[in-house]
């Protein structure tokens, strides 16, 4: 994957999780590069700058694989190197490859973030 596919869809999973992508604050001693912090309920503690690890991470991926099953009702099916996430007949994605497991689980859960954003229910 390219590094830029990855920055969208670490951003992409950290909104789905509840992340905002706040300003850099120069006068805060714990962000000296002046980078953009994220923050937010749903994060992991060790997401304090701009660096995500959803795509190279089991411990960031997994709480969001949990969420999908948890709160979206979806079902999360991984099979060597592929993924499929479903939910019986409403709604099945097929399963999407990669070089790896993470890569296909990590694949298929931003095409699933996608098709959730278009179609969840609204309040």
């Amino acid at each position: 994957m390219k590094e830029i596919e990855i920055l969208e869809g670490n951003k992409l999973i950290a909104e789905f999780m509840g992340g905002v992508l706040k300003p850099p604050r120069k006068e805060h001693p714990n962000n000296p590069y002046n980078k953009p912090t994220w923050w937010g309920v749903g994060l992991r503690k060790d997401a304090g700058n701009f660096d995500l690890y959803y795509h190279s991470s089991w411990d960031w991926l997994i709480p969001v694989v949990e969420k999908i099953e948890k709160e979206c009702f979806h079902e999360v099916v991984i099979f060597g190197t592929y993924c499929n996430i479903n939910q019986g007949d409403t709604h099945d994605m097929g399963y999407i490859g990669g070089n790896t497991k993470i890569e296909a689980v990590y694949k298929a859960v931003i095409e699933f973030i996608k098709w959730y954003n278009q179609n969840k229910p609204h309040d």
